[in-house]
């Protein structure tokens, strides 16, 4: 059966497979001719429309320049070209009229109507514009510099030599002179700089401000090496030592020798991390003793970390002094244990590893609990591990490993 479509104004019959009579006027060959006759055609030429075209509201016409219709010679440049009796019209707000702009007969630029801009030939740079006595623009004599002089002015202008009271005015004190200025004139905020003041009393309490942050150096000295104390009268002094009755110690620590510099540590503090029952050794490294319990781990000076792959390590967070113990079991034969500082030979047996990472090594005979203990110095980023040659295999409690900060 046919398919009646409509191109143009006009309907016409599209066959479908195996119909007749397909041919005429409204068939195919009617609607071929209309497609040849009605369609845009990328050769240019009259194509009139019989009424608006309208694209809708989801795109537009990209071209490269707009050209009036109407009778005449629009000019052959820009993107809108228009032909001197042509007009660019809005619909006013009441949408009782239209507003033109447009061209006159003298070329001048027109809002309905009316000349917008004209001028009687080139217009001085950095002058201020006027109109004529024909309305055309000209230059005045009055500057762009002089202009600027009268930006924020709310009253009157004032010739040079003229007096005038002012208000919320900024005088520049370099080029102008002020005379009779009397205390009361002067804000508390002026923030004037002591330097610039002659005067003639003395400085009281009430003259320093609380913040005013008065270098050392300027208070007179005092003796060299004495604490300061207020005395019986309120007054800064100072003593040799500070006398008993407020605290001190006086000749009685005569004979203390305290250090020149650095500080004096008071407390370290609790540090420590304590462990035991052993959990054989890392899978990666394999000579790194692991164990199951923790039963202290206080304080930031150590980090504990257990791993199945790496076993276990203590990193020192704080330097000090610390002491270290490690026991072990080996049921079956003899074995090699101990301490190591900062090791990379986690696969090696302590005994082989570098001399300088062994803090300490024992070695137990079978069925023996062995014990090795030490106290050193250590950085902060120093790694200390319990080091075997991965054949000890205790897992109860006498498996222990205990490390401590005992002093800064």
């Amino acid at each position: 059966m046919a398919t009646p479509v409509s191109y143009n104004g006009q309907t016409y019959l599209i066959p479908s497979v195996s119909d007749q009579n397909w041919s005429g006027t409204n068939g195919v060959d009617g609607f071929l001719i209309s497609l040849a006759q009605n369609s845009l055609q990328k050769t240019g030429g009259l194509f009139s429309l019989s009424s608006d075209l309208d694209f809708g509201p989801t795109a537009g016409i990209k071209t490269m320049y707009l050209k009036s219709g109407s009778a005449g010679s629009p000019p052959n440049t820009g993107f809108v070209r228009l032909n001197t009796s042509d007009v660019i019209a809005w619909k006013n707000n009441a949408l009782d009229d239209n507003l033109l702009l447009g061209v006159n007969d003298s070329d001048q630029l027109t809002w309905n109507d009316d000349v917008l801009l004209t001028t009687t030939g080139t217009i001085a740079d950095s002058k201020a514009l006027i109109t004529d006595g024909s309305g055309s623009i000209t230059t005045s004599n009055v500057t762009a510099i002089q202009i600027g002089y009268l930006s924020g002015v709310a009253s009157a202008v004032h010739g040079d030599s003229d007096s005038a009271t002012l208000t919320n005015k900024t005088i520049d004190a370099a080029s102008n002179t002020l005379s009779n200025i009397s205390n009361s004139a002067i804000s508390s905020s002026a923030a004037i700089a002591y330097s610039k003041l002659a005067l003639t009393g003395s400085v009281v309490d009430a003259d320093i401000a609380s913040n005013a942050a008065i270098a050392r150096s300027k208070v007179a000295a005092g003796t060299a090496s004495h604490v300061l104390i207020n005395d019986g009268s309120g007054n800064v002094s100072s003593e040799a030592q500070l006398a008993k009755s407020r605290g001190g110690a006086g000749a009685d620590m005569s004979s203390v020798t305290f250090p020149s510099s650095g500080t004096i540590a008071t407390t370290v503090g609790t540090h420590e991390v304590w462990v035991d029952s052993g959990n054989g050794h890392g899978s990666t490294n394999n000579k790194i003793r692991r164990f199951t319990n923790t039963r202290t781990n206080v304080g930031t000076a150590i980090t504990y970390a257990d791993s199945s792959s790496l076993g276990a390590t203590f990193t020192i967070n704080e330097d000090g002094l610390y002491s270290i113990s490690y026991t072990d079991f080996m049921g079956s034969a003899t074995c090699q244990f101990g301490i190591s500082r900062n090791s990379t030979q986690l696969t090696t047996s302590i005994s082989g590893i570098t001399a300088t990472d062994q803090m300490i090594r024992s070695q137990t005979t079978t069925n023996c609990v062995g014990a090795v203990s030490v106290v050193l110095r250590l950085s902060a980023s120093d790694v200390i591990r319990a080091h075997t040659d991965g054949t000890p295999d205790g897992t109860s409690t006498g498996v222990r490993f205990r490390i401590i900060k005992i002093c800064a």
